[in-house]
């Protein structure tokens, strides 16, 4: 039952080029280990690096039905960029959220999916972020970022409002003085 060990065979039987048997000692694996969100990415890991897609979206979507994990969703959305595909990244980071209200990842990727593609909501997503996920400082940055852009004066007050949500946190002090510099 040892997840590591199944790993460690199908990565050894994939790096000496048996992508075959790398899958095949997967499937075995999965057998043993129902549900593990490790086996289910190391698969997804060789139908990618091998560019089959479709079968890394497959076995994606049968591992978020399955196992569940928000490392599963994202890794979910992350296919969905690398592949271009926006509507399927927004959805399943979408639905990301609405199972894992508190995981920052979600909010940051989806209010850069909505920069890449102009859409004003990346406010909003970003300002809930920062709601649900108070003590992330990645998503109080990238806010004050999105901000910076229209106007440093609401890059700051952002950044001060984080700031005293999280005062002992240095990102958020040392990005306030990088808006600054730039300012």
């Amino acid at each position: 039952h040892s997840e590591t060990l199944w790993l460690m065979g199908a990565k050894e039987l994939w790096l000496q080029g048996d992508v075959d048997g790398g899958r095949g000692m997967l499937e075995r694996a999965f057998k043993e280990n129902p549900n593990s969100e490790e086996i289910w990415l190391a698969a997804v890991k060789i139908e990618s690096e091998n560019s089959q897609f479709s079968r890394a979206r497959a076995l994606l979507a049968k591992a978020r039905e399955q196992a569940g994990t928000k490392r599963v969703w994202l890794k979910s959305a992350q296919l969905e960029r690398s592949q271009g595909n926006v509507e399927a990244e927004k959805k399943i980071l979408e639905e990301g959220i609405h199972k894992f209200p508190t995981f920052d990842k979600f909010y940051l990727m989806l209010g850069q999916l909505a920069e890449r593609i102009a859409d004003p909501s990346a406010r909003a997503i970003y300002r809930e972020g920062t709601v649900r996920c108070v003590k992330s400082a990645t998503i109080w940055i990238w806010a004050s970022r999105y901000e910076e852009k229209h106007s440093a004066a609401k890059a700051r007050s952002l950044l001060e409002k984080a700031r005293v949500k999280n005062p002992k946190n240095d990102l958020l002090w040392l990005e306030s003085i990088r808006v600054e510099v730039r300012d």
